[in-house]
């Protein structure tokens, strides 16, 4: 699709991205990247920012896509985004209002999020690789309600997945914790994760517990795994409405969110049938079950609970 009266943006999209380039923060982020990789440049832009962000007008992808290929940061992806609906649709003729409808819907292989006019993306529309394969329909089914009504709850979760994008679509805010590089890696460069990111609706927390397993578990003894077990701080909330734990050290975790629940807190328990995790049972008492997913609430008096007894069970991996 050919879009007329772009020509008279470029210069004004070329200073702005030249004013940021110029900074040493964007010189890491722009130029050397692009040097490295042997790109030329046009103007002082590299040439492959100019193309990508092209690329974007003329519907060839999404603006998510671009910010990963270009190595952008949600900051300049929201920059990026506010001008081109600010000053390019402002700037387009009367005669090419056809295409600027076009651009309002921006499409991807034409499975992609829709963006109004105010920016705001329906990040459930986004295409996931993420899929509830260890989950039954069941467990399936009573997770998401749990999560009801929409944009009301906060939500925390040792570990991330669909789950964690799951409740990021129901959820006032959500927090996921993972200690493994790899898969944080891995959920950042996810479409759909990136998009609650850039609407502020998920966060997802990194702690550094050094060389580990394919399943996050740590492949030495005597490694501290207390910053991933007490991410739960970091939010600074001093309650959840829902807590999911489904990552690494179960039962230590369980027992550290006692620190952040009430009575109308509900802890979530994934493979609640495993026997090390009985312990957890001494604390919470059963709401639901479905499959092995157990839906919880603490006992009337476990928030009285020493909390540093939660130690013990970092040895083990439970």
């Amino acid at each position: 699709m050919q879009i007329s009266s772009t020509s008279s943006w470029h210069h004004d999209l070329d200073q702005q991205v030249q004013v940021h380039a110029s900074s040493s923060e964007g010189r890491r982020r722009f130029l050397r990247p692009a040097a490295a990789a042997g790109v030329g440049r046009s103007g002082g832009v590299p040439r492959q920012l100019r193309e990508l962000l092209e690329s974007l007008v003329e519907l060839q992808g999404t603006a998510a896509e671009i910010t990963r290929r270009a190595q952008l940061t949600l900051q300049d992806y929201s920059a990026i985004r506010n001008y081109v609906e600010k000053t390019v649709f402002g700037r387009l003729s009367a005669a090419s209002s056809a295409a600027t409808s076009s651009l309002i819907n921006i499409s991807n292989n034409n499975s992609s999020s829709q963006v109004g006019i105010s920016g705001v993306e329906d990040c459930e529309s986004v295409p996931s690789s993420r899929d509830p394969i260890n989950m039954s329909p069941g467990e399936v089914s009573a997770f998401t309600e749990l999560l009801l009504p929409k944009g009301t709850l906060t939500y925390f979760e040792w570990g991330s997945g669909w789950s964690t994008l799951a409740a990021a679509a129901s959820a006032r805010h959500v927090w996921s914790a993972e200690n493994k590089a790899e898969i944080c890696q891995l959920m950042r460069e996810e479409p759909r994760w990136l998009c609650y990111e850039r609407q502020g609706r998920l966060t997802l927390i990194c702690t550094n517990t050094g060389k580990t397993d394919p399943y996050g578990y740590p492949t030495s003894s005597g490694v501290d795994m207390s910053p991933y077990i007490q991410a739960i701080e970091q939010p600074g909330l001093p309650r959840f409405d829902v807590i999911f734990v489904d990552g690494r050290f179960r039962v230590a975790t369980a027992l550290y969110a006692l620190k952040f629940v009430d009575d109308r807190s509900r802890v979530v328990l994934r493979d609640a049938d495993r026997e090390a995790y009985a312990p957890i049972f001494e604390f919470y008492e059963t709401v639901s079950r479905v499959g092995g997913m157990v839906v919880m609430k603490p006992r009337t008096l476990a928030r009285e609970w020493d909390q540093t007894a939660f130690m013990r069970f970092l040895d083990d991996g439970t």
